[in-house]
C-alpha cells in the first residue's frame, strides 16, 4: 500500500461481515487498516543484527547481571568449544581461570552501575582447557526505562599477536645484549643526524657519557675533512642508490683528539619503505692507522735515504764519468776513439737521464700547508727540467676550492704517475697538464701527442696506483689513447670529496628532505 505521497507503508488488515443478501451472498464487511510501517522495521533490524551477530568471527554473548548466559553465537562456540545448548543457563564464570575469581564479580559490579568495558585483556578458558588471551569489551544492556538489565560481551582472540608480541620482546632484548655488549661501537641515528640509541663501546670510542652523546649529532663529531664525503654517501643511501656503505672517518672525541674508525651505515625504512632512521657500527682503527702511518714513515725514510745514496753515489760518479768522456771526445786525435767516446757519452747521459726520474720518483714531495696548484707547478718545473726538449704546458683554473691535505697528496701523486709513464715511455714532444673545476666537478688532466697505444694495454701498475688515488677523493680515471694519436689521462672527482670547507649547514638538510615527520623517526 501506498500512502498519498507515493510513499510505500507496510499495514495489517482484517474485516468481518455485517450482512448477507436474501440470498446468502455477502452484502456488507467492516474492517480495519494497522500501520505497522515501524514494527516490521523493527523485525527487520533484528534479523540483521541477529544475523551479524551469529555471523561474526568474534564471541558475542549476552548475560544476566548475575552473569548466567542467555545468549552465545557461533563465533563464542568457535573460540570456547561449548554448543550454544551447553552454554546457555550456564555462569560466565566457567570460562575463567580458577586462579581469577574475583575478576567475574568484579565486572558484574562495573555493569550494575551503568559503566562499559572496553578492550580489557584477560585470559579464558576453552571446554579442553586450554588457556587463551583475549580482549573483551563488556557493555550494559538496558531497558525502555533505562534500567541495566543485562550485559553484552565481545570477545577477541589476541592469543596469536600475544605470542608475536613475546616473540618481538624477546628478540629485544637479545638485540639489546647484543648491541649493548658488542665489540665494536652501535647506534641508531635519527635522519637529521641525532644519536637515538648507543651502546657503551661507542661511548668508550668517543670519550663521552651516554647522556652526552644523546645531546650531540654525529656532524657535530665528524672531522671537518671527511663530513662532506660521510654525508653524500647518506644523500646516495636516501636517494635509494645504495643500501649500505663503509668509509674510514675521523670522529672527535670529548678532549679533541680524533680517533679514526672504520664506519658502515645502513638505512632502515618503516612499513611505507619511508627512510626510517639510520644503524651505525663504529669500529676504532686508531690503532691501525697509526701503524700504517708508522710504516709509510718507515718506507719514506728509506725512500729518501736511497734517493740520496742514489744522488750523491752512482749518479756523480756518471756525471764524472761523462766529463772524462767528453774531454777524452774533444782532445783526441784518433777519430775511432771519439766515436767509442760519442757513444758512451750517449749513453751515459740516459743512463742519468733515467737515475735522476728514479731519484725524483722515490722523493717525497712536502705538501703539508702547500695548496696544490703550488706543488704542481713544482712538480711540472722539475719534469721540464729533467726532459728540457719536451715542452709542458700547464693550466690551472682560478675557481679552484681550498683542498684537503690528504686530496691533494692524491691528486698530486695522480700527476706525478701520469707524469712519469710520459717521461717514460711517450716520446711526445709537448704536454699539457691541466686543473680546473667544471660545476660540481674537478678535472684533472695530463695529455702528451706521443706514440700511443692500444686500449690493450692501459692497465698496469701505474694506472692501478692512480685508480687507487682516485678513489680516496671518490674519483674515476680514465685513460684514452690511440697508437700515433698520444694519450689523455683524466680525473674527475666531486668538488665535495677534495675540498677543505665543510658544508654542515648546507648537507646537514639533506636527511631532513627526507623526513616524513617532525622528530627523527628512528651512523
Amino acid at each position: 500500500m501506498k500512502r498519498e505521497d507515493r510513499t510505500p507503508i507496510h499495514v495489517s488488515i482484517s474485516a468481518h461481515a455485517l450482512s448477507y443478501t436474501s440470498r446468502g451472498d455477502l452484502e456488507a464487511i467492516e474492517g480495519t487498516i494497522e500501520n505497522i510501517t515501524a514494527r516490521r522495521w523493527v523485525e527487520e533490524t533484528s534479523r540483521r543484527l541477529a544475523a551479524i551477530v551469529e555471523s561474526s568471527q568474534d564471541a558475542i554473548i549476552v548475560k544476566t547481571l548475575d552473569g548466567i548466559i542467555t545468549s552465545w553465537n557461533r563465533g563464542a562456540q568457535r573460540l570456547y568449544g561449548h554448543s550454544a545448548e551447553e552454554a546457555v543457563g550456564c555462569h560466565i564464570s566457567m570460562l575463567v581461570p580458577p586462579e581469577r575469581p574475583e575478576e567475574i564479580p568484579g565486572i558484574l559490579r562495573r555493569l550494575r552501575r551503568g559503566m562499559k568495558i572496553e578492550h580489557y585483556e584477560t585470559v579464558r578458558v576453552t571446554k579442553d582447557g586450554r588457556y587463551l588471551d583475549i580482549s573483551l569489551s563488556v557493555f550494559p544492556i538496558e531497558d525502555a526505562e533505562g534500567n541495566v538489565v543485562s550485559a553484552l560481551t565481545i570477545a577477541h582472540d589476541i592469543t596469536e599477536y600475544k605470542h608475536i608480541e613475546e616473540e618481538l620482546r624477546r628478540s629485544e632484548k637479545r638485540f639489546g645484549a647484543i648491541f649493548e655488549q658488542a665489540a665494536v661501537g652501535m647506534a641508531q641515528v635519527g635522519l637529521d643526524g641525532r644519536w637515538l640509541r648507543i651502546n657503551r663501546k661507542l661511548c668508550e670510542i668517543v670519550g663521552y657519557s651516554r647522556e652526552e652523546l644523546l645531546r650531540k649529532t654525529f656532524l657535530d663529531m665528524t672531522h671537518p675533512e671527511d663530513l662532506d664525503k660521510d654525508l653524500d654517501q647518506m644523500g646516495r643511501l636516501l636517494e635509494g642508490e645504495i643500501q649500505t656503505y663503509s668509509l674510514e672517518k675521523r670522529y672527535l672525541r670529548k678532549d679533541s683528539s680524533a680517533v679514526w674508525t672504520n664506519s658502515t651505515l645502513t638505512l632502515m625504512r618503516g612499513l611505507s619503505e619511508e627512510p626510517d632512521y639510520f644503524v651505525s657500527v663504529i669500529e676504532d682503527i686508531t690503532e691501525r692507522k697509526r701503524t700504517e702511518d708508522a710504516m709509510e714513515e718507515v718506507r719514506e725514510a728509506e725512500r729518501t735515504r736511497i734517493a740520496r745514496d742514489l744522488h750523491d753515489g752512482p749518479l756523480q760518479d756518471i756525471a764524472y764519468a761523462l766529463k772524462e768522456a767528453e774531454i777524452v771526445q774533444l782532445i783526441s786525435e784518433n777519430e775511432g776513439l771519439r766515436g767509442r767516446a760519442g757513444h758512451v757519452i750517449e749513453t751515459l747521459t740516459r743512463a742519468g737521464r733515467e737515475l735522476r726520474s728514479a731519484v725524483y720518483d722515490l722523493r717525497q714531495e712536502e705538501v703539508q700547508d702547500k695548496p696544490l696548484p703550488r706543488l704542481l707547478e713544482s712538480l711540472v718545473e722539475l719534469n721540464q727540467a729533467m726532459v728540457p726538449d719536451r715542452e709542458i704546458e700547464l693550466e690551472i683554473g682560478e675557481d679552484l676550492p681550498a683542498m684537503t691535505s690528504s686530496a691533494a697528496v692524491d691528486l698530486l701523486r695522480i700527476f706525478q704517475e701520469a707524469l712519469t709513464n710520459v717521461r717514460r715511455h711517450s716520446g711526445a714532444g709537448r704536454v699539457r697538464v691541466a686543473l680546473c673545476a667544471a660545476g660540481e666537478e674537478l678535472v684533472a688532466e695530463v695529455s702528451d701527442d706521443g706514440h700511443g697505444f692500444t686500449s690493450g694495454m692501459v692497465s698496469g701498475v701505474g694506472t692501478n696506483s692512480m685508480r687507487e688515488r682516485a678513489a680516496g677523493v671518490d674519483g674515476e680515471i680514465t685513460v684514452e689513447s690511440e697508437p700515433g694519436n698520444g694519450t689523455r689521462v683524466q680525473l674527475r672527482a666531486p668538488l665535495s670529496a677534495v675540498s677543505a670547507l665543510g658544508r654542515k649547514a648546507e648537507v646537514g638538510d639533506v636527511a631532513s628532505r627526507y623526513s616524513h615527520r617532525e622528530g627523527p623517526a628512528g651512523p
